[in-house]
């Protein structure tokens, strides 16, 4: 994560914050930018992003040696997700999914065999529905 103090809004219009905040959104493409705002003023910007795990290169280089191709699944932005496919070298990429609209893939690709791997609770229903559920994540994770 990165952060940068926006200033405050005595010294910023409206306009120029905004103006401020579309530079630092074009500056970090793939990130999640948020805007902290503290009495009206937007005191701080953060560009948040994922970060790929150490073992996920190796991990879709033995899947495709199995002859698997990935598709990944994301509830992230884009532009987020083309940087962690471009990564990996996944070309086939879905972003900004709903845990919904993960489920109803991995039921549109039956009868074929599918395998969901997912880091969070908002990916159990396709975990449920893939032939093969694969549940990763940091401690504390539940599913």
């Amino acid at each position: 994560a990165r952060a940068i103090p926006a200033g405050a809004a005595t010294s910023r219009s409206r306009g120029a914050a905004l103006a401020a905040f579309d530079a630092f959104l074009a500056s970090h493409p793939s990130d999640t930018v948020i805007a902290i705002i503290v009495d009206g003023s937007m005191e701080v910007l953060l560009a948040l992003n994922d970060k790929l795990r150490v073992e996920a290169p190796e991990a879709v280089s033995r899947l495709r040696a199995l002859h698997v191709t990935p598709t990944m699944l994301t509830g992230a932005s884009g532009e987020s997700a083309k940087a962690v496919a471009s990564a990996l070298d996944i070309a086939d990429v879905r972003a900004g999914l709903l845990p919904a609209d993960k489920s109803a893939w991995v039921r549109a690709h039956r009868p074929a065999h599918t395998a969901m791997v997912g880091d969070g609770i908002n990916d159990a229903e396709a975990l449920a529905e893939a032939t093969v559920g694969i549940a990763v994540g940091a401690t504390g994770t539940v599913l």
